[in-house]
Order: C-alpha cells, then structure tokens, then sequence
C-alpha cells in the first residue's frame, strides 16, 4: 500500500487506496488505450481532479535536497531540506521545530528515530522521512507509515534493491565523489554510479562531493537529483 486519500466534494466523499504496483512489459498492451507514461514533472502540468492532487505531491521531488545540522530556511524552492541531527532531539529542537510554518515543516525532511518522537500533530506535517542504510535494511515490506514519503541512504546494491522493495519513494546514493566529511571512504566515480543505479525505479538523489552545478551531469547518470552540505 501506497497511500490512502479521504476527500470531500460538495456531492461526493471519495476515498482512493493506492498501492505500488508492477507491470511486466510483455503486459503493457493489455492495458486499457490510450494510455501513456508521464515523468514527474510532466505529471504537475495535468488536469487532475482535486482528490488527486496529494497523490502528485507525494510522486513529485525536487531536484535538490540540502544537508544541514542547523535548521536553516531553504531559498531555492526547489529543494528540501534534511535536517541531519546528531545530537540528542530535546525541547530547544522542539521549539524549532514548532516556529516553523506549516509550509516550512512540509519541506522538511527527518530521520525515522526523531520523527517517531513528535507528537502526531508534528508528525503529520512532517512529510518526508529519512532512514539510514542500517534503519532500511532492518525494516521489511509493510512496515513502512502509509501517506508519508520515506528517502533512504544507500551505499550498495543490496540495500538500493532492499529500499525499493519495501516500497520507498526515493534513495540517496553516495559517495559520489571523495568528500572532506567522509575522506577514508571509497567514491564511486560517476561511472559506477550509474551502473548501480541503472535499473532502479525510484528517483535517486546523488550524494558526496556534489555541488548544484552538478546536475546535468548527474542526470546523464541517471540520477533524479542532487544532496549536498557545504556547496548547498
């Protein structure tokens, strides 16, 4: 299960279940005609009707997700920002939190251990969730929260295949490049890059030595998007 929508019209109550879903290709023509693929871009220039307006929010990402420890406001509006916290999540980060207008606090992205401590008014408005790649491979299919977007970080092909098997929305894949955050660490080079993501069918987020300048490269990749800290 993807989601689950309640809306209201002024004659009608309708209430839409929506599941992941996987056609094989050999059944692609018994699809009812016409019918063609979208992109997610393409899908917020359609005619939809009103109750489906959460489900192309929920499909839709920006193309830049920005890492930062403080919280800070995000200029680009077309960009999330994760709000990487690594010390103890007490009252003075509550308080930040709660300053926040509603639309700030939809733009925000947290990890699954924070989120999980907000009371549910917080929680709700918090629209996008964060799993680290030890948090994703301990969960299995069905775990997930129904309605929320969860972005998963990965580093190998068994946890990209793992995330899309319990149904995430998106994943971040690094290192990219070396970075002075992580300097031991092996990078994988854009080639390898995209040979690892190159059948994934959920947008992938480039992560590691990434500056905004960087995405037509990465979308040559095959990446959906870019994340940074400092050139973000």
């Amino acid at each position: 299960q993807f989601d689950y929508i309640h809306h209201e019209y002024d004659d009608i109550i309708v209430n839409l279940h929506l599941f992941h879903s996987y056609v094989p290709d050999e059944l692609l023509n018994l699809i009812h005609q016409p019918w063609t693929w979208y992109t997610r871009e393409q899908l917020l220039h359609l005619n939809f009707p009103k109750a489906n307006k959460d489900i192309i929010k929920r499909l839709y990402w920006p193309h830049f997700i920005k890492i930062s420890h403080t919280l800070t406001s995000v200029e680009n509006s077309d960009a999330l920002l994760y709000w990487r916290i690594e010390d103890e999540f007490g009252p003075r980060e509550v308080e930040q939190l709660t300053a926040l207008d509603e639309g700030q606090r939809s733009n925000l992205i947290i990890n699954v251990d924070i989120w999980q401590q907000l009371n549910p008014e917080l929680k709700k408005q918090i629209k996008t969730v964060h799993l680290k790649q030890s948090q994703l491979m301990s969960l299995h299919k069905g775990d997930l929260e129904v309605g929320v977007r969860f972005i998963a970080a990965c580093h190998d092909a068994v946890s990209l295949q793992h995330a899309q098997q319990i149904g995430c929305d998106a994943v971040f894949v690094s290192p990219v490049q070396v970075t002075a955050t992580h300097p031991d660490v092996s990078a994988l080079g854009w080639d390898r890059f995209a040979d690892l993501i190159e059948k994934c069918q959920i947008p992938v987020f480039a992560l590691g030595g990434m500056s905004p300048d960087d995405l037509a490269t990465a979308q040559q990749h095959g990446a959906y998007g870019l994340a940074g800290i400092r050139n973000f």
